[in-house]
């Protein structure tokens, strides 16, 4: 029976139990998994997550359009930061974007060498918890967290897919933290919010003039996107001509 794994950190990433036959779901709320869907939503044609700001500049310098964002801020040189309103463009229709940030490109990257990755936020838990459900795969729900450490955002996120992809009676959990995490978003379900404004990344937000962002990355399922890294770049499985089981 597959089984449903949280992790609260990149860091704790190597000591996941789920290992054979496994999905990691990178989530990273604020902002960046966010985004992901959102551009997505505006037609974007795929997302390639680059490892470092160097890199990020070197793509630039080659005249890629670039995202990009260093300790919650956007670098001179980037077309886009980091925010989800940054892609409600319809001018990026059948782009491809090169992308990078602190935390949630860096988790994705280190997923990629251990199997196959896909991109979860609140805006498309439905469409990515029913499409993990027909792989029928072990699944670990990877928290970008912030520099590594714990982040309350992400783990109401992952809370809420294993919820859903748990009330399928062919899975079950593995480990105490999947079963903290369905608790802490049953707790606060109603009003998410009041929890996150707590939270000390988006107090990092505010400070930087971000805290709009809030509410919508708190939105469920405005988004129907299906985000699979698939060669080394981001694809909707749900436009794509991919097969959605992959």
């Amino acid at each position: 029976m597959p089984q449903i794994e949280t992790c609260y950190s990149p860091a704790l990433y190597p000591f996941r139990t789920n290992t054979d036959d496994t999905i990691t779901v990178v989530i990273d709320v604020l902002r960046a998994t966010t985004s992901f869907c959102t551009a997505f939503n505006y037609g974007v044609e795929a997302i390639i997550p680059v490892d470092s700001i160097e890199k990020a500049l070197k793509h630039k310098q080659d005249n890629q359009l670039v995202a990009a964002e260093e300790d919650g801020l956007k670098p001179d040189f980037a077309d886009y930061g980091n925010s989800a309103f940054d892609f409600m463009d319809d001018n990026l229709m059948g782009k491809t974007i090169y992308y990078t940030t602190t935390n949630g490109t860096k988790a994705i990257n280190m997923a990629a060498e251990k199997g196959m990755v896909a991109i979860a936020s609140f805006l498309n838990i439905s469409s990515i918890s029913n499409w993990l459900i027909s792989q029928n795969k072990n699944v670990v729900l990877l928290c970008a967290g912030w520099k590594n450490t714990y982040c309350i955002e992400d783990s109401l996120c992952a809370g809420a897919i294993a919820m859903q992809i748990l009330s399928n009676p062919n899975f079950e959990s593995s480990g105490d933290s999947t079963i903290t995490a369905i608790d802490l978003w049953d707790t606060w379900s109603l009003n998410p919010a009041d929890l996150v404004r707590k939270s000390s990344h988006y107090k990092r937000l505010r400070s930087l003039g971000y805290e709009n962002i809030l509410n919508y990355s708190l939105h469920i399922d405005r988004a129907k996107c299906i985000p699979v890294l698939i060669d080394h770049q981001i694809i909707d499985l749900a436009k794509s001509d991919h097969n959605k089981s992959v």
